[in-house]
């Protein structure tokens, strides 16, 4: 038997699949917009083909998520309508408006047992979730979380897991939550009129840059992840990739 690559093949599907992410961007201004509001004016005004790396993340997620909604309404994610918050003119697209719940699928390296560990593992996740909660004006969230491949201490394996956390929320926090959506909003869509984005906070760092090379005696330098790296050059973090810096 011979085996060989099919390099041609391999490009077609990637192509087919980000057309297929590209057929899903959405217009106005959404609650992902907002929770990372430098990428989003990036991705508005400088739009860019998904990498195999976001089309990889996209069909995982993607998948789970569709079985996962369907398993638990019986119908398909797809009848799940967009919202708009009149108050504050977000959009939003929880993935279970009856159930108030929202699915994620993370590759977490390590299975938490306790809350703390949790919140570290499902922090990004809670801030979409209150931001939905906000939104719906309902106190409690269910987050869905499938670990695809989080190490099990117990049983010294990486079975996948599905845990469901409960998130309980204050009035107040959710009225200070809505307040901060507006705001951010107002500051997404001026910095789109001006066609200057320095006025947003900057993205999650684990979205905008990594750390290479490891090991002791070894050198350690920023290495940009997110696409927009090299245009963004975001403050206090960017490093021409034509410069070596010692970090």
């Amino acid at each position: 038997m011979i085996i060989r690559p099919n390099k041609a093949a391999a490009v077609e599907l990637y192509r087919k699949l980000g057309a297929s992410i590209e057929a899903e961007q959405r217009t106005g201004i959404h609650v992902s917009d907002l929770l990372q509001p430098r990428k989003a004016y990036w991705a508005k005004t400088m739009p860019l083909p998904p990498t195999e790396a976001e089309i990889g993340y996209w069909l995982a997620g993607k998948a789970h998520h569709f079985f996962l909604v369907q398993a638990l309404t019986g119908v398909s994610d797809t009848q799940e309508a967009s919202l708009v918050d009149l108050a504050t003119g977000v959009h939003y697209s929880p993935d279970l408006v009856a159930l108030k719940g929202e699915f994620k699928t993370t590759r977490w390296g390590m299975l938490p047992t306790t809350l703390q560990a949790v919140t570290r593992a499902t922090e990004g996740y809670i801030a979409q979730c209150r931001a939905y909660a906000a939104l719906m004006r309902t106190c409690e969230w269910n987050l869905y979380v499938f670990y695809l491949m989080a190490l099990d201490l117990k049983i010294d394996s990486k079975p996948p897991r599905l845990k469901v956390y409960t998130l309980l929320f204050e009035e107040e926090d959710l009225a200070l939550e809505r307040n901060t959506l507006a705001y951010k909003k107002h500051k997404l869509e001026a910095a789109l009129d001006i066609h200057d984005p320095l006025e947003l906070p900057l993205c999650s760092e684990f979205m905008c840059y990594r750390m290479v090379g490891h090991g002791r005696g070894r050198k350690k330098t920023i290495e940009g992840v997110c696409k927009w790296w090299n245009v963004c050059k975001p403050e206090g973090r960017y490093i021409d990739n034509e410069q070596e810096k010692i970090v």
